[in-house]
């Protein structure tokens, strides 16, 4: 073996170990010191020193756990307070940018102080990171890692800022077919800030719940999900229309650009928050004492009421934008589906319809055979469409029912045609041409009325118990969707899930294409 590919075995010991990490841990505890000491600087409001205080956390972090020290009762409360710097120094430089980024970021205007909120997160994680920089240089002083002299290794400097940008002067790609990146672009955004439901989660909270909702509502885990999704659709826009002439095509593209950029970097900052949480408080570890930098609700609140609360408001308005986009370059089309098995378009199907529509924000109708239009964003609008639907299976019912024997030769006795009813029911009921619903048919209360003869009676007791819901006509009938072909396309998998039930109306699971359905 080569000399340089030697290496010298040294067993680890508590010495050895101290002398390592003495070398290992000097630059942050450098930094820590010096932040503590130049208050006048607040470095920690420095995006650069947050970003160098979390990179050398990181290493420090690395080389503690890769020798155990978690499980170690000597370093285990230091690898905390490490821990701690780590985090609150990642969330910091997120909550930096943000804050950097608020000026050139086209965003639409939201309910809240965004800004000031902004400032005041800045503000608290200053304080809490303080507070782990302190923990980090008391128990460097317990086990005297602290170096007798050491030199600056951070030159305090503003981070940079200036107005404007430079010019857009680099020839832009052409790309032939631009809608289709278009549509896939918002109808992903669409999809996926339905799915994330942070827009609807914190009106719904109380702040002696939100402990209660983690992780099964929001977690480490749920966030850092959606965390990925947004990166994707960042990555999305960079790949195939940033830089290219499709930017041109909408001056709304760039807007929802800036928004799914802050909406990732929200993400990123309620992550890193949710797992400190759940790591270092949900699941404390009470033999390491006091080494936490942050009271659990004063982290619960900035989790929740900043990093969720604006990453949902600032989804639900470019979800409005991304509609309008997509409106502009849909693709109009027409999708004949099925009507809905049980009792018609009642409110499930009607429901799920309008959840659909109002998804994309586009402009679909029902149109039926007589070619009437109904409005498919509104579920009344839709509910209406069964009487159509009734009327028409009643029409082909009865057409079917001339040819039966007891129609063309027609009792004209009560009780003979309470009989025949009968007769004509059970029929209907084997050929599977009406279900019934109801537990008891009272075809006794069903008389003829005077001077109604026989097919007069059957037409009325039918739709009779039709209107009641006790039975339903089985007869296939047809509906067409006239609109945007995106939306068609979830219609058209709605219906052939059973408008999410079964013949008899019970509940039936939807393919992941329509999980926004759900939220």
């Amino acid at each position: 073996m080569p000399p340089a590919a030697e290496k010298q075995s040294v067993p680890l010991t508590g010495d050895t170990f101290l002398e390592m990490m003495k070398d290992c841990s000097a630059e942050i505890t450098s930094l820590c010191r010096l932040a503590l000491d130049k208050t006048d600087d607040n470095l920690f409001a420095l995006r650069s020193f947050a970003l160098k205080l979390n990179f050398e956390a990181a290493q420090v972090e690395e080389s503690l756990d890769k020798y155990g020290a978690k499980k170690n009762s000597a370093w285990c409360v230091f690898r905390s307070h490490i821990a701690a710097v780590k985090s609150f120094s990642e969330a910091v430089s997120k909550i930096l940018l943000i804050n950097e980024m608020i000026p050139r970021y086209r965003l639409m205007v939201i309910e809240g102080d965004f800004q000031n909120d902004t400032l005041r997160q800045i503000s608290l994680l200053g304080a809490i990171l303080t507070r782990a920089a302190q923990g980090v240089l008391a128990e460097s002083g317990r086990l005297e890692l602290l170096p007798q002299e050491r030199s600056v290794f951070f030159e305090p400097r503003k981070d940079a800022q200036f107005t404007g940008t430079l010019s857009a002067d680099k020839k832009a790609e052409h790309v032939a077919f631009p809608a289709a990146i278009i549509v896939q672009l918002t109808t992903a955004f669409l999809l996926e800030s339905d799915q994330s439901q942070l827009q609807k989660l914190t009106a719904k909270l109380k702040r002696s719940d939100y402990a209660a909702y983690i992780p099964d509502v929001f977690s480490e885990k749920i966030l850092r999900i959606a965390e990925e999704e947004f990166h994707n659709l960042q990555s999305m826009y960079d790949t195939h229309i940033s830089s290219t002439d499709i930017e041109h095509l909408d001056g709304k593209l760039p807007v929802i650009r800036d928004h799914i950029s802050l909406i990732y970097t929200l993400l990123e900052f309620a992550t890193i928050l949710a797992h400190y949480y759940e790591r270092h408080i949900m699941r404390a570890d009470h033999t390491l004492g006091d080494t936490i930098p942050v009271q659990a609700e004063e982290l619960l609140i900035m989790l929740v009421e900043y990093a969720i609360r604006y990453a949902g408001l600032f989804m639900q308005s470019a979800q409005r934008i991304c509609q309008a986009v997509l409106k502009r370059f849909s693709e109009q089309s027409v999708v004949k589906v099925s009507s809905p098995v049980y009792r018609g378009f009642h409110v499930r199907p009607s429901t799920l319809i309008a959840k659909i529509v109002l998804h994309y924000g586009s402009e679909v109708s029902l149109v039926t055979s007589d070619g009437s239009l109904y409005d498919a964003s509104s579920p009344l609008e839709l509910f209406r469409v069964n009487e159509k639907i009734n009327a028409e299976k009643r029409r082909i019912l009865f057409q079917r029912l001339a040819l039966h024997n007891e129609i063309k030769n027609p009792p004209s006795e009560p009780c003979a045609m309470q009989e025949a009813l009968k007769l004509i029911f059970f029929d209907l009921l084997s050929a599977q041409e009406i279900t019934v619903y109801g537990a008891n048919i009272p075809f006794g209360e069903l008389t003829p009325n005077k001077d109604e003869d026989f097919p007069e009676y059957v037409k009325r007791i039918l739709a009779f118990l039709l209107a009641q819901g006790l039975i339903d006509i089985r007869i296939d009938t047809h509906v067409q969707f006239v609109g945007d072909k995106h939306v068609l396309d979830d219609i058209a998998i709605l219906a052939q899930n059973g408008y999410a039930e079964d013949n008899f109306g019970n509940d039936i699971m939807l393919p992941k294409e329509l999980g926004y359905l759900h939220r």
